[in-house]
């Protein structure tokens, strides 16, 4: 009887069958989380190029505007442009009307100078953060964000 038993280890130590499956679920998992990682980052990218198009058109909008009207009229005129591309109801507040700020610009330099009453140019700054509770959720861990490698984390985009 311990002879058989034996027999049975050995076989079952040295039998292969079935190797493939264990390989194809370690396969199946690794895609699933390429995958997932691919969309995420999809999706991180996707916000990011939203945000990019609200702050260029809010800037184009407010620069237009400030060629003929006062400031205050240009920064309203920005924030309507702004709200039409990235509305409050689905993405929270991205811009406030202190972040469009009138100045100049040095090209040589490459650097903004606020300067009230400018006409020159504007800088507009849009943002999806923690703080203003519109931040992007993603699973991608993120050292800003309370990142975890299988939780949901809120990654900041500024």
């Amino acid at each position: 009887m311990d002879f058989l038993a034996n027999k049975n280890k050995v076989r079952f130590t040295s039998d292969e069958s079935g190797g493939m499956t264990a390989f194809s679920l370690f396969i199946l998992v690794t895609t699933m989380f390429v995958g997932g990682f691919a969309i995420d980052v999809g999706n991180v990218m996707m916000a990011r190029t939203k945000l990019q198009i609200a702050t260029d058109a809010a800037g184009h909008a407010a620069l237009f505007t400030r060629e003929l009207k006062s400031e205050s009229e240009a920064v309203a005129t920005a924030h309507a442009v702004a709200l039409s591309n990235m509305p409050e109801s689905i993405f929270g507040t991205v811009l406030n009307d202190a972040d469009i700020v009138f100045g100049r610009y040095d090209a040589d330099a490459k650097s903004f100078q606020p300067l009230s009453g400018s006409r020159n140019a504007v800088e507009v700054t849009t943002r999806r953060t923690l703080e203003n509770g519109n931040a992007v959720a993603t699973y991608i861990p993120s050292s800003t964000a309370t990142g975890r490698i299988l939780g949901l984390s809120l990654a900041p985009l500024v």
